[in-house]
């Protein structure tokens, strides 16, 4: 019915670094197992971020862990891809959760 395994399940990664108000850096990694057939795909994952954060009162750290669920399209052949993910959210240090929603668009190389 759905064929060999290797044709429809794929995976993924990705990582950055990202700066804002001059106070917070962070560095995201993220790893994603792909299931669909012709282009759409549900994407999971779990991802962690460590973040350090520089102000006039001192410096601080945490750790960010979170774990996505959502829906990819990506043509089998193409270059540019469409994401939509739901991910819960814990940071280790205060023990904060919370949930984010997000919407991507790409290239893929």
């Amino acid at each position: 019915m759905l064929g060999d395994i290797t044709s429809w399940v794929h995976y993924s990664g990705g990582g950055g670094i990202s700066v804002s108000n001059n106070t917070v850096v962070n560095f995201p990694v993220h790893f994603l197992l792909l299931a669909g057939i012709k282009g759409h795909n549900i994407e999971i994952g779990p991802g962690l971020m460590p973040e350090l954060y520089f102000n006039k009162n001192g410096n601080d750290q945490s750790l960010l862990l979170f774990y996505s669920i959502g829906y990819r399209y990506q043509k089998p052949s193409g270059k540019i891809r469409f994401n939509f993910t739901f991910s819960p959210m814990y940071d280790t240090s205060i023990k904060w959760q919370n949930t984010a929603v997000g919407i991507g668009f790409g290239y893929v190389f």
